[in-house]
């Protein structure tokens, strides 16, 4: 399987380009809304988001405490113009922290990560909160060992569709596997399930399919042979596996896919993390599929993060999409990192890009399209916190004529 499936990247490489070395941001492109930061004297860290039916946003991540030395979920919930309307801090005596929201149908808020606190080991850990911020319950699921929840969706029959990891003996096949799970808007769960090898499997994003099912996407490590590898899997409606493929590289190098979305044109928009350009930088990788898995373009944009960061992006209502991430070096050597937009069209090709120079460290995490079409991204701030590090949230908006 892993012969056959670099047969099918060789062929596909055609369509493989490093996308925008030597071209330089287009800074008529695009405007700074705004750029806010929430926290307190400590550290908190900004890692999901969504938009609410009012417009506001919901900011989900986590929020240390220097006295004990723990770490909560913290939840911001905003108005439409970034502002604050109230913070909440959910967990135990040990760690949670939280790394995606959703709106439920019934017009709540959810939010799903981890706990150590609760349950038997480290648990995925959901928490269902209402518009003023009161808690509605908690629960924790998973196995005798370790689960993480790291994305949630809404799916087309109002139940809520996880994907994460876990390790525990009796859902995973030795190592860690991709974890998939089916619970309704009251937390109670409708199925579980793990797919994996002997290798390590961690799923990072899924997508519902108009015919009926799901993509999911994440990586495979193949250890000392080939180093990590992107990872898709489709899986039916009951959670059958229908098939996977591997996208691998020529080379021990790391690919990890975070993100997958629908294209507002046609197929679906993955996007990675990639350090195959043969250097310690990481840049977005971002290829075109169809319900199928068939590549239909495939391009490495300058990026140049550090490991510890990530990529991911967004289909825009203009067929293309939105990338953000870290970069470390493209635009100030060294000296601090930033965080990093880049605006493709349906075809993969660079538009513009932009940072956010703060003058120390900020990072980028997570990325939607607002009704409006503006681009707002959440992530971490040194340059523009209170203490150490807060949340960020940036709003860019686009020319209509771009």
């Amino acid at each position: 399987m892993k012969n056959k499936n670099l047969i099918i990247w060789i062929i596909s490489i055609i369509f493989f380009s490093c996308n925008d070395i030597g071209i330089e941001n287009n800074n008529s492109a695009y405007r700074h809304d705004f750029i806010n930061a929430f926290g307190g004297p400590w550290y908190e860290y900004g890692w999901g988001i969504t938009q609410l039916h009012d417009g506001g946003f919901v900011l989900t991540g986590r929020r240390e405490y220097k006295d004990t030395n723990s770490k909560d979920m913290y939840v911001i919930r905003t108005d439409e113009n970034g502002l604050g309307i109230w913070e909440r801090t959910f967990g135990g005596q040990s760690n949670e922290e939280a790394y995606s929201a959703i709106q439920t149908p019934d017009g709540n808020i959810m939010t799903v990560g981890y706990s150590w606190s609760f349950g038997n080991a480290q648990e995925i850990y959901i928490v269902k909160i209402d518009l003023y911020g009161r808690k509605l319950w908690e629960n924790t699921y998973g196995g005798s060992n370790r689960e993480i929840a790291h994305k949630a969706i809404v799916n087309s029959e109002g139940d809520i569709i996880i994907v994460g990891q876990t390790n525990s003996p009796g859902l995973s096949h030795g190592n860690d596997d991709i974890l998939i799970q089916k619970i309704d808007q009251d937390g109670e769960q409708k199925w579980i399930k793990a797919y994996g090898k002997q290798n390590h499997e961690v799923g990072y994003d899924i997508v519902e399919l108009e015919s009926g099912g799901y993509l999911v996407v994440g990586f495979r490590e193949f250890y000392d042979d080939t180093g990590k590898d992107i990872l898709i899997i489709k899986i039916d409606s009951e959670g059958n596996q229908l098939w996977e493929k591997v996208i691998p590289s020529v080379g021990k190098y790391e690919e990890i896919a975070y993100s997958i979305s629908k294209s507002k044109i046609n197929g679906y928009i993955v996007c990675a993390s990639t350090n195959a350009t043969g250097n310690d930088w990481y840049n977005p990788q971002v290829f075109s599929i169809d319900f199928a898995g068939n590549i239909s373009w495939n391009k490495i944009y300058n990026g140049s993060g550090l490991k510890h960061t990530r990529w991911v992006a967004t289909s825009t209502n203009d067929g293309g999409a939105a990338i953000v991430g870290t970069t470390n070096y493209y635009y100030e050597a060294g000296n601090n990192e930033d965080a990093l937009l880049i605006k493709i069209d349906r075809f993969g090709n660079k538009i513009w890009d932009t940072a956010i120079e703060g003058g120390k460290n900020d990072w980028g995490w997570g990325i939607i399209q607002t009704f409006l079409n503006e681009i707002v991204i959440v992530g971490s701030t040194k340059s523009y916190s209170s203490g150490l590090y807060d949340v960020l949230l940036a709003k860019i908006s686009e020319p209509i004529n771009n």
